[in-house]
């Protein structure tokens, strides 16, 4: 296939994904985390290959603490004052944008409800299912620009129209030094049921 200037995003691998934890939760314990994550390496709780778990919460505007996988990273990252955990795509993956980010956000779903049901994680942490940010860590294939929103916009509706049926709200910024991305928020409707397996 060959690339133009006219359709570039849609050939954007590092896809990002991030769910907002629920700011009525309040403070989460780090070591409650790193150790939510390592039960999750040891039950094989997600469909990846883990690795590690890093524990970069030290460290100011830093990752958090880092779930390391093969094909991805899961983060619980503090961000805008607000947690969330954030998926980032680090290997090439199969299929056209629409199924790749699908993927990736399914991944994402499922990471954040494994940490939900944690035994020592359960009633503490809690994700806003209303609305979801998703992205791509690559400014020369995907350029934080209304124009590459227009390109990816019927990719960013058939993964959003799966999660809600029924339609979404895109929020958008452009922002040239920024990596795209873009809010899919419905209102006060979680995200549709998310099967274990892709």
């Amino acid at each position: 296939m060959t690339s133009t200037l006219e359709n570039d995003a849609l050939f954007a691998q590092r896809l990002a994904v991030r769910l907002s934890a629920d700011p009525t939760c309040g403070a989460i314990a780090v070591g409650s985390v790193v150790a939510a994550f390592h039960r999750l390496i040891q039950a094989r709780g997600l469909d990846e290959v883990m690795i590690d778990v890093a524990d970069y919460s030290h460290v100011p505007d830093g990752p958090g603490i880092v779930l390391v996988c093969h094909g991805a990273n899961y983060s619980l990252t503090l961000r805008g004052q607000r947690p969330g955990l954030l998926y980032q795509r680090k290997r090439p993956n199969e299929g056209d944008f629409a199924a790749r980010l699908d993927r990736a956000v399914r991944a994402t779903v499922r990471a954040a409800r494994a940490l939900q049901d944690d035994p020592e994680l359960r009633g503490k942490l809690r994700f806003v299912e209303t609305e979801i940010e998703v992205g791509a860590n690559d400014r020369l294939l995907a350029p934080c620009t209304a124009e590459t929103l227009t390109e990816l916009r019927p990719a960013l509706t058939t993964v959003a129209e799966r999660l809600w049926p029924g339609g979404v709200e895109l929020d958008f910024q452009a922002d040239a030094r920024a990596a795209f991305r873009v809010r899919l928020k419905r209102g006060a409707r979680p995200i549709t049921e998310i099967p274990c397996k892709p």
